[in-house]
């Protein structure tokens, strides 16, 4: 039965040493590619030409704090966990009758005296343990809120065009960063007092970087709180934000073919549909269409109206007639007429 035990316990250890390592190789190939990338990005956007603009000005930002981002997940984690892995002996936690039972994949002996060990600060000093905690929590708290105000301001340009013009300062930019890095710093500044070195309890010459016991259960609320405000809040607005600028973009497909397929009729043989105005509202039951008139210089109004009781294809038609002469644009000539069988009827004006 003890056999069966350890054979089981040396099983599950070795398969947690195997994700531990794969986690390494790629963690590292992610840090190479990401910080030679954000470093070529911040090349880009550190130029003159870029740095007018408040988005250049956002990613430039967005890309130094990834950079230090994954700079400090290397210190934090990538090298402790090929420290623990290789210089570390994984079979401390083990009696020794259970290591009788089984050959073992792991490593059995600690190498105290290397480079990594020399390299590794934040298992090394209090201060670097704790400063290494509170640049990782507040640099994923700037990054996500970066990416946030990029993506509002992006909406904003596209629905409201004109404010965004106030919004696309380099001075505005600035003044937003600002605020995310004063926010970032408050929020965060209780990383630093829950860190602090802790002993192994299988070899007391190794030590490491970690939450204190005493402020455990504190953590686990103020994890919850974290990942609220850092991913949740950030990853709903940034949703809702890119559905409505594909809304957007989906009307305005739909309103230029509408657009195009009018230009190609024609009414009477003289009048052509010259243009729809952007405040028409293609889900309401009123359409307005403008018709220009070549030989009479006059602009008409084409007006689509629904009224119960009248047949699938029939169509009320209200015209408005407006003279067009240098002393006045604005005398209307109203006249109304009712169409059985209208002489064009695009798909898209037909109600069903």
């Amino acid at each position: 039965m003890n056999s069966i035990f350890c054979n089981e316990k040396i099983s599950s250890i070795e398969l947690f040493d195997l994700t531990r390592k794969i986690n390494i190789y790629f963690s590292l190939l992610i840090i190479i590619i990401g910080i030679a990338g954000n470093s070529l990005a911040v090349l880009v956007f550190i130029r003159k030409k870029f740095r007018r603009h408040s988005f250049s000005i956002y990613l430039l930002c967005l890309c130094i704090s990834d950079g230090v981002f994954l700079l400090t997940h290397f210190y934090e984690d990538t090298l402790r966990t090929f420290i623990d892995v290789y210089l570390n002996d994984q079979t401390r936690s083990f009696d020794k009758e259970c290591l009788q039972h089984k050959k073992l994949h792991l490593t059995n002996i600690t190498i105290k005296h290397s480079f990594l060990r020399l390299i590794n600060i934040t298992d090394r000093f209090d201060v670097s343990c704790r400063m290494v905690n509170y640049l990782r929590y507040f640099l994923r708290f700037v990054s996500a809120y970066l990416i946030l105000v990029f993506t509002i301001q992006r909406t904003i340009a596209i629905y409201w065009p004109f404010l965004e013009s106030r919004l696309k300062s380099s001075k505005y930019a600035w003044f937003m960063i600002s605020i995310i890095t004063l926010i970032g710093i408050m929020i965060n500044k209780w990383v630093p007092f829950f860190f602090g070195l802790t002993k192994d309890i299988h070899d007391p010459t190794i030590s490491y970087c970690d939450i204190n016991k005493e402020f455990s259960s504190a953590y686990f609320l103020l994890t919850i709180f974290y990942v609220t405000l850092t991913m949740m809040v950030p990853i709903f607005t940034i949703v809702v934000c890119n559905t409505l600028i594909i809304v957007f973009i989906l009307l305005t497909r739909t309103k230029r073919e509408n657009l195009m397929n009018l230009k190609s009729l024609k009414v009477n043989g003289e009048n052509s549909i010259s243009t729809v105005p952007s405040q028409s509202s293609f889900r309401s039951n009123r359409v307005t269409l403008y018709i220009v008139n070549k030989k009479s210089n006059t602009l008409a109004t084409l007006r689509k109206i629904k009224e119960r009781g009248i047949k699938k294809k029939k169509t009320l038609i209200e015209l408005i007639v407006l003279k067009i002469t240098h002393h006045n644009f604005g005398k209307v000539f109203p006249g109304q007429f009712r169409m059985a069988e209208p002489s064009f009827q695009p798909t898209w004006l037909r109600y069903d």
